[in-house]
């Protein structure tokens, strides 16, 4: 067989199990939440307890179903819990490529808020979630009593840490399309176990991550494209993100892995506590990414007291 032969086969492969995956896995994993219109648009909401509200904002890559383990951690306590799929991720609706923007999806966590409760919220941000946690806390303080960070990305990125593929895939919608419809599903299946060491190592990843948390969907075209058009914060939004913060008025409190393998505590959770003496830094030892999944005993108490520094 010829190697045009070969390399044709192979991205018709490529496109038939990317469609496959993106027909049978929203089919065959449930939706936990309800589609509630917000902004324009169909937002997947998950809304559970009583009391005071938590919002949960998701990471690069994810959706509301990482948070599994935490929400059934914040329920008990009393706590009523909100969180969504950040547009374009897991079950909501895309999004015009400037809505990727940290503003702009801030606004959007706003809208959320606004839409499933009249009560000033604990705002939760994991990962990239941690970026729109602090936008929101800066654009909305009356709407947010208090800002808890987890591995959160809270500063700039390092020069260096962001490729020169990714930057393309971040940039070009072109690029985005060529590279997910043709080898979307087959690479994510190679780069998978990879990625899921990463972002739970040191500790081991439950396997309840993949169907409760959702961690199956990521696989899909419109997972993959989320991820990388949500790039565009990391390259474009951070450092003006960065030297607001100094305005923040809200309690924070900074939460990291103290062996986060995705986002380094010291450029982001260490760095930021630096400048802001009044944040609360809790290094978790031997904690890695995913600390929603692995750590939600420990993240819920950081929450309580987070509610009490807000009361106070």
């Amino acid at each position: 067989m010829s190697l045009g032969r070969f390399l044709a086969r192979v991205v018709v492969a490529s496109v038939a199990a990317t469609a496959l995956a993106d027909y049978v896995l929203p089919r065959v994993i449930p939706r936990p939440g309800r589609l509630v219109r917000v902004g324009g648009r169909n937002i997947h909401v998950l809304t559970r307890g009583d009391g005071p509200p938590v919002l949960l904002i998701h990471g690069l890559g994810g959706q509301l179903g990482n948070f599994y383990a935490l929400i059934d951690e914040l329920v008990a306590p009393g706590f009523r819990v909100i969180a969504y799929d950040r547009a374009a991720a897991g079950d909501s609706d895309p999004a015009p490529p400037e809505q990727a923007h940290v503003d702009a999806q801030a606004i959007l966590a706003a809208a959320v808020l606004r839409s499933t409760t009249d009560r000033p919220a604990l705002v939760i941000g994991h990962s990239l979630g941690g970026a729109v946690a602090l936008r929101l806390a800066l654009d909305r303080p009356d709407l947010v009593g208090g800002v808890m960070t987890v591995g959160g990305l809270v500063q700039p990125e390092p020069p260096g840490r962001i490729g020169p593929l990714s930057r393309l895939l971040a940039r070009s919608a072109v690029a985005r399309q060529v590279a997910l419809r043709g080898f979307g599903l087959p690479g994510g299946a190679i780069a998978a176990p990879a990625v899921l060491a990463a972002s739970f190592g040191p500790e081991p990843m439950p396997l309840a991550f993949l169907w409760r948390g959702l961690g199956a969907k990521s696989g899909t075209t419109k997972a993959l494209a989320g991820i990388a058009r949500d790039l565009v914060i990391v390259l474009d939004d951070m450092p003006g993100l960065a030297g607001d913060l100094p305005a923040l008025t809200v309690p924070l409190t900074l939460m990291h892995g103290s062996e986060d393998r995705i986002l380094d505590p010291r450029d982001q959770a260490v760095a930021l506590a630096a400048r802001m003496p009044r944040a609360r830094l809790h290094l978790v030892p031997g904690g890695g990414h995913m600390l929603p999944v692995t750590r939600p005993a420990l993240i819920t108490g950081a929450i309580r007291d987070l509610a009490s520094a807000g009361a106070g």
